[in-house]
């Protein structure tokens, strides 16, 4: 993975812990950065070496917690776009979505969790539960 599908797949990941920690909302291919670098590649076709299509086989996200997401937000609560987490299924697909998301980082980067800053990133839930702390680096950070 090249550093600049790094930083969109970082940022997707951050997108979907805001979505489902933060109030953030779901804008589709408008706030995904992914989409925004492989998405919009006229002449490339869609999604062609997004590293979500790469994983999965298929565009669009097809094969990722997004379609149940999607099909769980406009079934179950008659949202058409801009979704957010409106109950405890919304959110456990949201973070779903993030996890696939975190798998696609090169396994040997910085912690996701501490960004590699040598800080716990901490948050809590409405459950009160701590959320993205670092485990393995307590904070220090991945080589």
């Amino acid at each position: 993975m090249d550093k600049k599908t790094e930083i969109a797949t970082i940022g997707s990941v951050e997108k979907w812990r805001e979505i489902a920690f933060e109030g953030g909302v779901d804008e589709g291919v408008i706030n995904c950065p992914l989409c925004q670098m492989f998405y919009f590649q006229k002449q490339a076709g869609f999604c062609i070496n997004c590293p979500v299509a790469l994983k999965t086989g298929k565009k669009v996200c097809t094969g990722t917690p997004y379609t149940e997401w999607e099909a769980h937000v406009r079934g179950a609560h008659g949202t058409l776009m801009f979704f957010k987490v409106q109950c405890p299924e919304c959110k456990k697909l949201a973070v779903a979505e993030m996890e696939f998301l975190k798998s696609l980082l090169p396994s040997d980067d910085k912690c996701y969790a501490c960004k590699g800053k040598g800080k716990i990133y901490t948050k809590r839930d409405e459950e009160n539960y701590d959320v993205e702390t670092c485990d393995d680096c307590k904070g220090e950070g991945h080589a």
